[in-house]
């Protein structure tokens, strides 16, 4: 059997959301008018994912190293962050129970930072395997590419979150748009679905010098 990689993982996905997004083109009126009603127009594809196209861009080059920052010590501080962000939330949660809202009490802050070889049996650890995006070995694939290139530590996860540390980020918005791309690739909803709705604007608002990296999944 041949190892899964991050580019496999990654093309695959890129391949995926362009396909939808032609199909989508052949929406029937009606049903795509509804769709607008409820989410408002989308962007054309093409400038969702400019200044690539169709095909994948493949992955982008890896910071040079030596870094400034350590990735575990980062990782320490990233995660003391997340833990707080989790008690707002938590927070935010039960005022909404006692209001009578339901949801999920918010859990995806981590014990201790993970190394991207822990990630497969950490899915299953959290419960969160059945309904993740990802199986294991396509999972630790990505994380152990952006571990190497980019010095990352996973600190947040749950069924559709995931939030990394980052030692070694983009520096410039050409290095960021290229990151983007991946990012893209590995959960489109993180852009498509946030303020910045397209690539560009992710990558210049999002990833240039900035620690951390947070997808989710509707």
């Amino acid at each position: 059997m041949s190892e899964t990689t991050a580019e496999q993982v990654l093309a695959r996905q890129w391949a995926e959301y362009a396909a939808q997004a032609a199909a989508d083109d052949g929406t029937d009126p009606e049903v795509r008018a509804r769709l607008v009603a409820l989410f408002g127009e989308p962007d054309p594809y093409e400038e969702v994912v400019a200044p690539f196209g169709d095909g994948w861009p493949g992955l982008a080059p890896p910071r040079e190293q030596p870094w400034d920052t350590d990735p575990d010590e980062l990782a320490a501080h990233v995660l003391a962050d997340v833990r707080a962000a989790e008690k707002r939330r938590v927070k935010e949660y039960e005022r909404d129970a006692r209001q009578g809202i339901v949801g999920r009490r918010p859990a995806f802050a981590l014990d201790r930072p993970y190394r991207a070889a822990e990630a497969g049996p950490l899915l299953a650890a959290r419960g969160v395997a059945e309904g993740f995006p990802y199986g294991g070995a396509e999972f630790t694939a990505v994380l152990a590419s952006w571990e190497s290139r980019f010095g990352t530590r996973l600190v947040g996860l749950d069924h559709d979150t995931v939030i990394l540390s980052v030692a070694a980020p983009p520096r410039t918005t050409a290095e960021a748009e290229h990151v983007a791309a991946e990012h893209f690739a590995f959960s489109s909803d993180t852009i498509v679905q946030e303020e910045d709705e397209i690539l560009t604007e992710y990558a210049a608002n999002q990833l240039v010098t900035e620690p951390v990296w947070r997808f989710w999944w509707d």
